[in-house]
C-alpha cells in the first residue's frame, strides 16, 4: 500500500512489491506484540498495555518508469528499483537497483547494465515515459536511432493519464505534461 509504480512498467504475475516485515529484535517476531488485528485478542486480553510495542511504518517502496519485474519476484519494502531496470524472474530484491540495471538471483544481484552509460544518462535526460513517443516513426528496436529522433523532434511531454492504487482500490487521475 506503500507503493509508487512509474509509467510503461511491466510487472508479471505473482509479484509481491513492498510487503510488511516483521521485527527481528523483539522477544517474538509474532504479531501478537504489535498487531492491531482483532485475530490476536486472545494474547491482547492478557497483556497489560505497557506490554503492547508499536511497530514502525512502512517504508515507500518506489518502481521507476520502464521497469521489467519477473513473475514471482519479491520486492522488499523502501527499495527503489531505477527506472529501465529489469528485475529477473523468481528474484528477491533486497537492496536497491539502479537505472537501466539487470539483476537476477535470490538475493538478486547485479548482472550487467542494459546500455552504455552514455546511452542510460542520455534516456534518463530524455525521460521518454514523459514524452509523446507514440505520434512519430520511431524504430523501437534501435536505441541510437531511437534517441536521435527523439532530440531531433524535440518530442514535448505528453497528456498521459496517471492512477493511484491504495492497495484495494485504483483512482484515475488526469496529469497534463508540460509543454
Amino acid at each position: 500500500r506503500n507503493v509508487e509504480i512509474g509509467r510503461f512498467c511491466s510487472i508479471a504475475p505473482d509479484v509481491l512489491i513492498g510487503l510488511s516485515e516483521h521485527p527481528t529484535n523483539y522477544l517474538s517476531s509474532h504479531p501478537f506484540q504489535y498487531g492491531d488485528d482483532r485475530r490476536f485478542s486472545f494474547y491482547k486480553q492478557r497483556m497489560s498495555p505497557i506490554q503492547l510495542v508499536k511497530w514502525g511504518t512502512q517504508s515507500r517502496t518506489i518502481i521507476g518508469n520502464d521497469v521489467w519485474i519477473g513473475a514471482s519476484s519479491i520486492i522488499r519494502q523502501g527499495i527503489t528499483i531505477g527506472d529501465g531496470a529489469i528485475v529477473g524472474a523468481g528474484s528477491v530484491v533486497t537492496k536497491n537497483v539502479e537505472p537501466y540495471s539487470i539483476v537476477a538471483g535470490c538475493p538478486a544481484k547485479h548482472i550487467r547494465y542494459r546500455f552504455d552509460e552514455a546511452v542510460i544518462m542520455e534516456l534518463l535526460e530524455l525521460e521518454c515515459w514523459d514524452r509523446n513517443i507514440f505520434d512519430s516513426v520511431i524504430p523501437f528496436n534501435d536505441i541510437s536511432v531511437c534517441l536521435e529522433l527523439i532530440r531531433s523532434k524535440n518530442l514535448k511531454k505528453a497528456d498521459y493519464e496517471s492512477f493511484i492504487f491504495d492497495g484495494v482500490n485504483i483512482t484515475r487521475l488526469r496529469v497534463v505534461g508540460n509543454n
